[in-house]
């Protein structure tokens, strides 16, 4: 791709291939192409003009300009469908609707004759009546009243351009309504979407292949194991599994399934593997017909939200009673009328949806996915913080410092038969094991039957005839009631001051232990230093390691409070309890034993190397490995709330002010009209600026 440098700032590059270079279609797909380099953070594209603006990670200039280079347009093809199409076609129709609402305002001012205007004026209002009339009847006084009151007193009055201009601030802020409600759609789409690119089908002759997802059809069977995603509509034909369906039904815990069960796309499986024969895929499944009504949802929304229209109608017949007055009072009219033009409940209403979605839509471009603005709401006022150990404050990728083997075992063969059984789960500990026998070249055969997986506990399975256990020290020592000598237990307790550990045992017998080296990462003593400077008064870490290991590292980060050997129930319990004296909790995990807390906590966080189930349990998902990443929520949470207690000021004081002064006759109808209207759009587009 050829292209010229038209700005280069740090973390940031403006190129230009020429006007009319790629059809917006084709920028789309050069933006998701680029967006797949790890170091691209950001693509955005304008097809009229041929530009391109890059976001990058700093220090990777270079890299993005040979992709770049690299890129050949013949080879793409034009997106014109999925999530990025749909965003794009709505910012197109907004914008288009925008300008053609404007045009046409003062095409009708400046080439229509006031006689047809006037009649335009009535025509137009009679949408407002109908709306108003239709409240009324149901019994209630709202904005929708008040709106058509106003209208109408000024079209019998004869102020026409009044009332021309009150319905033409109203289609404003009805656009600007119908554009935020669909593009939390989208966003709230695009997070419910499934993200799986292939699957495994399973072909008539018994074989099993991985294939790209869009090639199954209504019929096919596939397989899914536990801790993934089900990426179709189906029915079990073989397995058991429990499957968390939260996303479905709501319900905490994993429904049991079977052969003959159905399962839809989106669950995840919690323990077990399935065979599942396709009846819906894409468009088809239910997770798709669940988003088609997120729209008329209002789980999600922030409580501060649902009370700012609640208050909004609250206040309209004060409005009314205040025009009254006046008038029976004063007996003059258009001082009422003045009063009538300005109500609270367009600003409130209008200002503090688009406050949250601004903050959704940014933190979506930070790579955070906030699945609701209460979640936000929450974040903002939690006190304490709640970290599972492994893989969050830790590395994402642990590795084996030492494998220790008692008689008759060898080193060797712990750790080949330890990877043999592992390799099947996508556990970061279990690829650590894998990836030392690599390593040291060690070749471990399939030599195993069906290897059975305890969530947070182990494996166990038939190697050779034998019965073989591999996990935890409860799971060894206490659910397998496995023995060990006073030797065995000395060289133990020599090991297990840094360590964390994988015991293998053998027909009951201990066989040996893997010492797993799992150091905090490079940003975690920051982060949480950060998090305590940001308001969060308790930080916690909760793990399944012994209690030296969790010592340890709570100490290497300067956390007092610490939770070990803490079972998937204990971690809920721990949940439960400090709720009891911090009401709003944060909660940071990343495995599937962990996913029962997060469902616990008031808000929960999972980080981009977290299991399916926990990304789909979890409120907020960021899709980085940075810890510092909560930091940004904090600030981003608190910053929404101090935008709409600072929008309700404004509003509050602007618009009593414009009463009084159309009380006192100051300013004549179409002043207030024009200023309350004015007001709402400039706070709506206050409310639309950027946090960050």
């Amino acid at each position: 791709m050829k292209f010229q440098i038209i700005r280069d700032m740090p973390r940031r590059l403006r190129l230009r291939a020429g006007a009319y270079s790629f059809s917006d279609e084709l920028g789309l797909a050069i933006e998701e192409t680029l967006e797949k380099e790890d170091f691209i953070i950001k693509a955005r594209s304008n097809g009229e003009n041929g530009s391109l603006c890059i976001e990058y990670v700093p220090g990777t200039r270079e890299k993005v300009l040979e992709s770049l280079r690299k890129l050949n347009l013949n080879n793409l093809k034009e997106i014109s469908s999925g999530d990025r199409y749909n965003q794009y076609a709505l910012n197109k129709k907004f914008e288009k609707d925008f300008i053609k609402l404007i045009l046409r305002r003062y095409a009708v001012k400046l080439f229509v004759p006031r006689p047809i205007r006037r009649i335009l004026s009535w025509t137009k209002a009679a949408k407002y009546f109908d709306a108003g009339i239709e409240k009324l009847l149901q019994g209630k006084c709202t904005i929708e009243v008040l709106d058509a009151s106003a209208i109408g007193a000024n079209l019998f009055q004869g102020h026409f351009e009044t009332a021309s201009s009150i319905m033409f601030f109203l289609s404003i802020s009805e656009l600007l309504e119908r554009y935020t409600t669909e593009r939390a759609k989208l966003e709230l789409s695009e997070s419910l979407s499934l993200h799986v690119d292939k699957v495994w089908k399973i072909f008539p002759d018994g074989e099993k292949k991985l294939v790209p997802l869009e090639n199954i059809e209504p019929g096919d069977v596939v397989s899914v194991q536990m801790g993934n995603t089900i990426p179709v509509d189906g029915c079990v034909v073989n397995g058991i599994a429990t499957v968390d369906e939260a996303t479905m039904t709501g319900e905490s815990l994993p429904a049991p399934k079977q052969i003959g069960s159905t399962v839809f796309a989106g669950t995840v499986i919690a323990d077990g593997d399935l065979n599942i024969k396709v009846t819906g895929i894409a468009s088809d499944t239910r997770i798709h017909k669940i988003v088609e009504m997120i729209d008329t949802a209002e789980g999600l929304k922030a409580s501060i939200q649902s009370e700012a229209e609640r208050m909004a109608d609250k206040i309209v017949p004060y409005s009314f009673l205040t025009a009254l007055a006046i008038y029976v009072l004063g007996g003059n009219i258009n001082k009422a009328l003045a009063v009538l033009m300005v109500d609270y409940s367009c600003a409130l209403k209008l200002s503090t949806p688009i406050s949250v979605l601004t903050a959704l839509r940014e933190a979506a471009q930070h790579r955070v996915m906030i699945k609701g603005g209460r979640y936000l709401e929450e974040f903002a006022a939690a006190d304490t913080i709640v970290f599972d150990k492994t893989g969050t404050l830790t590395k994402a990728c642990p590795t084996v410092t030492d494998v220790v083997a008692f008689r008759p075992y060898s080193r060797k063969s712990l750790l080949r038969d330890a990877a043999c059984i592992e390799e099947h789960f996508p556990h970061s500990v279990a690829k650590a094991i894998v990836h030392q026998a690599e390593i040291e070249g060690i070749i471990h055969e399939e030599r195993h039957t069906e290897v059975q997986y305890i969530v947070a506990h182990g494996i166990k399975t038939t190697l050779e005839g034998q019965e073989v256990n591999i996990g935890s020290h409860h799971f060894i020592f206490e659910d397998e009631k496995v023995t060990a000598s006073p030797k065995q237990l000395e060289t133990i307790k020599a090991y297990e001051e840094n360590h964390s550990m994988i015991y293998m045992s053998v027909d009951g017998k201990l066989a040996g232990f893997i010492c797993i080296n799992d150091p905090p990462r490079d940003e975690a003593k920051e982060a949480l230093e950060n998090l305590r400077g940001n308001g969060f008064r308790e930080i916690q870490i909760i793990t399944g390691d012994g209690e030296r290991a969790a010592r340890t590292i709570a100490q290497e980060l300067s956390v007092e409070r610490y939770h070990h050997q803490v079972l998937p129930d204990g971690k809920v319990d721990i949940i439960k309890e400090i709720k009891k004296d911090h009401a709003h909790l944060v909660m940071v995990g990343d495995g599937i034993n962990d996913s029962p807390a997060l469902a616990e906590a008031s808000v929960s966080v999972a980080m981009k190397d977290a299991s399916d189930i926990a990304r789909e349990v979890a409120d907020i998902v960021v899709l980085e490995s940075d810890l510092n990443r909560l930091n940004y929520i904090r600030d981003l949470s608190q910053s929404v709330m101090k935008r709409i207690q600072s929008n309700f000021q404004w509003i509050v004081g602007i618009n009593t002010a414009l009463i009084g002064l159309g009380a006192f006759g100051i300013f004549a109808p179409t002043t207030t009209a024009l200023l309350h209207n004015s007001s709402t759009f400039l706070i709506s587009i206050r409310s639309a600026k950027k946090y960050h």
